[in-house]
């Protein structure tokens, strides 16, 4: 069985950096949607809530 190449420094670097750059537009997300008076602007932003985190997966 041929062995896997190891994950360099920059390619785990990079996973980590976007983990943390998509971890905190959710989080941002989830506060704006509490906070938001405009049902419509709501509706938009719950959407694109919806759509980003069903992507972790």
């Amino acid at each position: 069985m041929p062995e896997k190449p190891t994950i360099t420094s920059s390619e785990l670097g990079t996973l980590w950096l976007t983990y943390q750059q998509k971890t905190m537009i959710l989080r941002m997300l989830e506060y704006f949607i509490e906070q938001a008076d405009d049902e419509k602007a709501k509706t938009i932003m719950t959407g694109l809530y919806k759509k980003k985190s069903w992507s972790n997966y």
